[in-house]
This record gives structure tokens, C-alpha cells and sequence, in this order.
């Protein structure tokens, strides 16, 4: 169990306007409005309805999630196999029931801007995975690349989707990133429970096929019996 403040926006309170961006800050409307421009505008916001639109979204979040970690020296989220099984099977049972949102922003001229996948619960919208472009090496004729900010249009497009479907809240769960707090307005306790199978059998069975495998290529003795020692304490 892990609690943890959340930073969060009350979208009730651009209920009067349905617009989102009456209750950014001036410095954050100017610079999603330029960001905006600078990917020549008319962007698209896409919201998954159908099994074909859930694999479009979520393999173009996958892409650019990795691509983002893979530059930091990371594995990224969905390096696992069974965590991207996991994944698309949940997403595909739960945006037909409305619990699940994929959003996708995308720029007739540069292609996708960004993807988010957010869980929702009680009229709230809960950040979960992202995926964004950093347009490296695009060049742009109107604006500083540096000035770009796919994350922050991406969000701010989905607040508004969430705000025309009547959710009153965006939550954008656990991290601290800096574009979190400044696109907030306020914050949540959100509790995280994790339910973890014991590594036990695991480092077991791991042992046991390596003293298995090493026993049958005529090893010596001394070699194969710690893994064998190793075994037994945890078997």
C-alpha cells in the first residue's frame, strides 16, 4: 500500500465556458497556443471508440514511450512482453465499457503529437502511460523545436475531451513531473495498492533449471553444487 499526493484539475470549474483553456494560467494558454501554431494547428484529437482505434492509439503510445525511456538510458514500461499483453487485453475490455481512455493528438503535417492512456472512475480521469513525439530532427519553419511542447498540447487536449464528456475531474496520478504542477490546480491523496507474487518460487525455479542444465554437460562436481546448496535453502 502506498499513498501519495497527486497533483489534479477541477474541471467543474470551466463548466461555464466548456472551454479548459479559461482556467490555465496566462503564461500556460500563451505557450500551448504557440506550440499549437507551431505544428501548423488543426490538430486532431482522437478518442478510441472501436478495437481498431484502441490498437491504433495504444501502438503509437507503446512507440513513443519507448523511444522517450530508450534515450534516458531506460527499458521503458513496455520492454515486458507481459506487461504490453497485459496492457492491450485490459484496454480492450475496458473502452468499450467507458473505465479506460486513449486519446491521441495528432497534426495533419507532423503526425501523432502525443497519446495518453487514462483509467476513469466516478467521473474521474486517472493519468496511467503517455507516449509523446519529440520531433527530433523535424524542422520547423515558424518556431524554436525547443518551444514545442507535445506533452503539455497533449494533456490539454484531453482535459478538454474529458471536460465535453462530463468528467469533473483530471488526475495525473502518481510522478512529479514539473508539467504536472503547472498544469494543475489543486491535489488528491491517491492510495496504490500492489499485489506482488512471493519471488521465492521464482528464484527457485531458476536455480533448480540452472543446476539441471549445468549437471548435464559433465561439469565437475565442485562447480554445479552451490547452485544446487542455493536451491535447497529456498525450496
Amino acid at each position: 500500500k502506498e499513498t501519495e499526493e497527486c497533483a489534479a484539475l477541477d474541471l467543474t470549474a470551466a463548466n461555464s465556458q466548456k472551454d479548459v483553456f479559461t482556467i490555465l494560467s496566462h503564461d500556460k494558454r500563451s505557450q500551448i497556443r504557440r506550440s499549437i501554431k507551431g505544428l501548423g494547428g488543426n490538430l486532431v484529437s482522437q478518442w478510441a471508440e472501436s478495437t481498431s482505434q484502441v490498437d491504433e492509439i495504444l501502438n503509437d503510445l507503446i512507440y513513443y514511450h519507448q523511444v522517450t525511456w530508450e534515450k534516458r538510458g531506460k527499458r521503458g514500461m513496455f520492454a515486458s512482453k507481459r506487461f504490453t499483453d497485459f496492457i492491450r487485453l485490459s484496454t480492450h475490455r475496458l473502452v468499450p465499457q467507458k473505465k479506460a481512455i486513449l486519446f491521441r493528438v495528432v497534426s495533419p503535417i507532423h503526425g501523432t503529437v502525443g497519446c495518453l492512456l487514462l483509467f476513469t472512475d466516478d467521473k474521474i480521469a486517472f493519468g496511467y502511460q503517455s507516449g509523446f513525439n519529440d520531433f527530433e530532427g523535424v524542422r520547423f519553419t515558424n518556431i524554436n523545436p525547443n518551444r514545442i511542447k507535445p506533452g503539455y498540447i497533449t494533456h490539454v487536449l484531453c482535459m478538454q475531451a474529458c471536460l465535453e464528456r462530463g468528467f469533473h475531474e483530471y488526475n495525473f496520478s502518481l510522478g512529479d513531473h514539473r508539467y504536472k504542477t503547472e498544469l494543475a490546480k489543486t491535489s488528491r491523496i491517491v492510495t496504490t495498492y500492489s499485489i506482488r507474487r512471493s519471488v521465492k518460487p521464482y528464484i527457485r525455479d531458476v536455480l533448480w533449471h540452472l543446476y539441471d542444465t549445468l549437471n548435464t554437460t559433465k561439469l565437475t562436481h565442485s562447480f554445479i553444487t552451490p547452485f544446487y546448496s542455493l536451491y535447497k535453502k529456498v525450496a
